[in-house]
């Protein structure tokens, strides 16, 4: 298989100069993919160098194990959700790291696989499933929840005007056979929705629904949680985001570590004692460059955003 055809690692060099602070020290790929952000972070480490890699996807775990090959001896891979980055840790034995990447996007395997069920743009099973050890399916969440259940995740999680309407569209449909087929999804919100408004909608609900099959932004959450007591100082947590509520996400978790203070803005000084944990290193999000979004329109919507642990905190 075409490395590139599995995943085109997004901002490789951004990620690079963001995350490489010591040749010789361990870092963590928490969603390895492709393996191309993970290539280019062995590359650049010496032979004392390590890398923890960690994906929810086991073809992806395979995957990485064929195109990492020549470094195995520094790499150590884990077919596990981002989420139990702890875990991890506590199996290899190791307490702190100097460098930690999210690469939160769907791969373009996972994408272009139709078998996946992850795009409107190829016929294949309501599956999205990352874990493909999970219960849970798209199919589950198309054909057994109530019209308010989808309408509010279609709302939540793809910030769709229409949710309530293809909600009951969905609903209706159901009622005459399962919906099965990720055409038979698309066709039911074709004929939803006014014509100009078909692809964005389209994005919108395919992305919420996958958002829920992989219970995505909690898991976000629980693992930013985790990852600066993981940091050592001076170490830097990197994440790409593709869609605003990811990015949201990272930003404000960002700032509360840069921030901590509860105290009430009245106060005249801080009687809360709450000390930042790290320094944000990029003070504007950063993009793809035009060149990069021309050779890899996927990469359009990427948003990077960076920090440093500091003050020794845990």
């Amino acid at each position: 298989m075409n490395p590139n055809y599995f995943h085109m690692p997004v901002m490789k060099d951004e990620v690079i100069e963001y995350l490489i602070t010591d040749p010789s020290g361990t870092y963590i790929d928490c969603t390895i993919g492709g393996a191309g952000h993970s290539l280019a972070i062995l590359e650049s480490l010496s032979l004392h160098g390590r890398l923890i890699g960690v994906d929810t996807d086991q073809q992806a775990i395979e995957f990485a194990e064929q195109r990492l090959q020549q470094f195995e001896n520094q790499v150590r891979l884990f077919h596990a959700n981002f989420s139990e980055l702890t875990d991890v840790m506590r199996e290899v034995n190791i307490s702190q790291v100097i460098g930690i990447l999210f690469d939160l996007g769907v791969s373009s395997h996972q994408i272009d696989n139709g078998q996946r069920g992850f795009s409107y743009l190829t016929d294949g099973p309501l599956d999205m499933r990352m874990n493909r050890n999970q219960k849970l399916t798209a199919r589950d969440i198309v054909n057994d929840y109530s019209v308010d259940e989808l309408s509010a995740i279609f709302k939540e999680y793809g910030e769709e005007r229409q949710s309530r309407a293809i909600a009951r569209a969905i609903v209706g449909a159901r009622r005459k056979s399962p919906v099965e087929t990720t055409v038979e999804l698309s066709d039911i919100i074709r004929r939803t929705v006014p014509h100009k408004f078909q692809i964005k909608t389209l994005s919108r609900i395919f992305q919420a629904i996958r958002i829920r099959t992989n219970d995505e932004l909690m898991s976000l959450t629980h693992v930013l949680e985790q990852a600066i007591p993981l940091l050592k100082e001076g170490g830097r947590l990197v994440v790409i985001s593709y869609h605003s509520l990811e990015d949201k996400i990272v930003k404000n978790f960002l700032r509360r570590q840069n921030n901590p203070c509860t105290c009430p803005p009245s106060f005249p000084e801080c009687v809360c004692h709450k000390k930042p944990t790290v320094k944000i290193l990029t003070k504007h999000v950063v993009k793809p460059s035009e060149r990069e979004i021309s050779s890899n329109k996927r990469s359009r919507s990427a948003r990077l955003r960076a920090a440093e642990k500091i003050n020794g905190t845990t």
